[in-house]
């Protein structure tokens, strides 16, 4: 490859590094959340949450002048909270399954 294609590169490598790192710990307090939720009584599942998330979501990439990414970049947001609520569901259905 060439010079400038290997630090491109590797400027995308530190990134997707920075990017596991972040939606690990969102993962992990989301978790905490879930716990929280759960010792408390209090649904799981939030929609006022998820459509502040993505109207913030929608304002932050127009603040960055990226409209054209918009439908990717919240695409990627949803399937992120899908999958932290899954996880938090199936966290539920194990403990449940404990005490039953």
């Amino acid at each position: 490859m060439t010079p400038k294609i290997d630090r491109l590169r590797k400027k995308i490598d530190e990134l997707d590094k920075k990017i596991i790192r972040l939606i690990a710990e969102r993962i992990e307090l989301a978790s905490t959340i879930a716990d929280i939720k759960n010792q408390q009584g209090i649904p799981l599942y939030s929609p006022e949450r998820e459509k502040l998330i993505i109207s913030s979501c929608r304002k932050e990439i127009e603040n960055l002048g990226r409209k054209n990414m918009m439908e990717d970049i919240v695409n990627i947001m949803r399937y992120i909270m899908q999958k932290s609520y899954n996880k938090k569901i199936k966290k539920v259905h194990l403990i449940l399954n404990k005490v039953l």
